[in-house]
């Protein structure tokens, strides 16, 4: 791979855990505060499912390129014994 998608890669994840960060210090900090009203409630649930899904979709990215760069690895090193044969 380019050392650009290299690069670019190392960025999305960290995006994504920083807004989460975010997002959940602040579901926090409004939740001790004060109580909350029913649609302030429902707000606050839609911020932590949104959340969730970009930890979902995380685990799920860094999965799939390690296990990209795996196969990509194992088909190199079979082409290259293949040539030698």
């Amino acid at each position: 791979m380019p050392n650009y998608s290299k690069q670019r890669m190392g960025i999305i994840p960290i995006i994504v855990v920083l807004a989460l960060s975010v997002g959940v210090v602040t579901a926090l900090a409004i939740t001790g505060k004060r109580n909350l009203t029913p649609t302030e409630s429902v707000l606050l649930g839609i911020l932590l499912s949104a959340a969730s899904m970009m930890v979902s979709w995380l685990a799920t990215h860094l999965y799939s390129q390690r296990n990209l760069v795996d196969t990509i690895k194992q088909a190199t090193d079979a082409n290259t014994e293949n040539i030698r044969n």
